[in-house]
């Protein structure tokens, strides 16, 4: 039997998924923090899902919530981007 002398890939970080409820206050820190540093940004759950290795529901869910305390807007297209003014 051959043996591959290939290095070991790096550990692939676990998706976030998770039901602690710290790993999404971390998480919601993160989406602000990368929103606010590209504020142009504008992404569909799907596309926040893949970019944060989240599934596309649990995506929406924390974009929802960063639209409900006035941090994120959704676009008629279904987008989410930073809100420019606060209500």
């Amino acid at each position: 039997m051959r043996t591959s002398h290939l290095p070991t890939p790096p550990e692939r970080p676990v998706p976030s998924d998770a039901t602690d409820p710290s790993v999404d206050d971390a998480l919601l820190l993160q989406i602000e923090r990368e929103y606010r540093e590209m504020p142009g940004l504008c992404l569909t759950a799907r596309q926040a899902g893949r970019l944060w290795q989240l599934t596309p529901p649990h995506a929406a869910a924390l974009l929802d919530h960063l639209v409900e305390v006035a941090v994120l807007m959704r676009t008629p297209q279904g987008a989410y981007g930073l809100r420019t003014s606060r209500p």
